[in-house]
């Protein structure tokens, strides 16, 4: 049985990486602008004191989603 080829996705906005080159490092990025905003991110989460892991959420949308995870453990 073979494996199913995996899908080499954009690190910024999720689309599918164009086919891989012969040479040269593997791409990260679909664009040379989703590289920049890539790059712009990473500066300003650094500026702030925030690591890749961690996710800003709206105020609301996590009361949101606070309400939702207490419906499913009642």
């Amino acid at each position: 049985m073979t494996k199913p080829a995996t899908v080499e996705r954009c690190r910024w906005c999720g689309r599918t990486l164009p086919d891989a080159a012969r040479t040269g490092r593997p791409r990260r990025y679909c664009r040379a602008g989703c590289r920049q905003q890539a790059h712009l991110a990473r500066k300003l989460a650094a500026v702030h004191g925030l690591s890749d892991g961690d996710v800003i959420v709206d105020r609301e949308k996590l009361e949101e989603l606070q309400g939702v995870l207490y419906c499913l453990q009642a």
